[in-house]
């Protein structure tokens, strides 16, 4: 933001800070799934290898879903999310927001690598990541903003983010040693019935459409065996424990 205020003025700032906070506001929802997982996966690393790398399967498993949600609605939906919050004179931030979430999708997913690293106590990992994301991304910007403008700053994040995501499944490969195994057809399958749900009922009340593309989406999941009843008892415990 500094940046593009610096270089290319406040209406550029004003496109991207609206793109921005739109695409920050959903993520409170896996980071609470996080911080519900994170003293299991601190108590399993002092008591069982196993179970830490249960915990780290299970948080993408969990997780995945949401961060493919949240990409595809968003993207689909961006003009109207805009329109109805900020109105037309922010139409230059609906791009922004289109690219943006995909960082935040990103971001998602690297919270699951930053909490099973802060509980196998390589902190200081986190802390070098930071600082290479830091410099990549004002390097980005340095040359992205001048030619792009906002939608230069948009790219930066996600370029950003996702070499944070390399990094960090770099290093908890490295420690934990474990493939993810994960089952990409099911979410996928899952997204596309969203994105044939919004292109038809287009027209509908915008909240209504966003909760039906959401029940859509988790049933479908469920219909398709993704979702296991270990898992939704699992649910229901860290539910349990964060609402006490």
């Amino acid at each position: 933001i500094v940046m593009l205020s610096v270089m290319v003025g406040d209406r550029c700032v004003g496109w991207y800070s609206a793109a921005y906070g739109l695409m920050e506001a959903p993520l409170f929802i896996p980071s609470a799934l996080m911080v519900s997982m994170y003293p299991l996966m601190s108590k399993y690393f002092n008591s069982s290898k196993e179970a830490l790398e249960k915990s780290y399967k299970k948080s993408f498993k969990y997780l995945f879903p949401v961060a493919l949600f949240l990409a595809i609605a968003t993207t689909l939906l961006a003009n109207r999310i805009i329109i109805a919050i900020y109105g037309t004179e922010f139409i230059n931030s609906i791009q922004t927001l289109q690219i943006l979430i995909w960082a935040g999708a990103v971001i998602v997913i690297t919270n699951i690598f930053a909490s099973l690293l802060v509980a196998i106590n390589k902190q200081q990992i986190i802390t070098y990541g930071a600082v290479l994301m830091v410099i990549l991304n004002i390097v980005l910007n340095y040359f992205l903003i001048p030619k792009f403008l906002h939608i230069g700053a948009a790219i930066a994040t996600v370029i950003t983010e996702g070499f944070g995501f390399i990094y960090g499944f770099y290093f908890v490969s490295k420690y934990l040693k474990c493939s993810l195994e994960i089952n990409f057809l099911k979410p996928i399958a899952s997204s596309i019935v969203v994105f044939l749900l919004i292109v038809f009922l287009s027209k509908i009340n915008l909240i209504l459409l966003i909760f039906l593309s959401l029940a859509a989406f988790f049933s479908v999941l469920m219909m398709l065996g993704y979702y296991t009843p270990e898992d939704i008892k699992l649910f229901k415990t860290l539910f349990t424990t964060k609402t006490r």
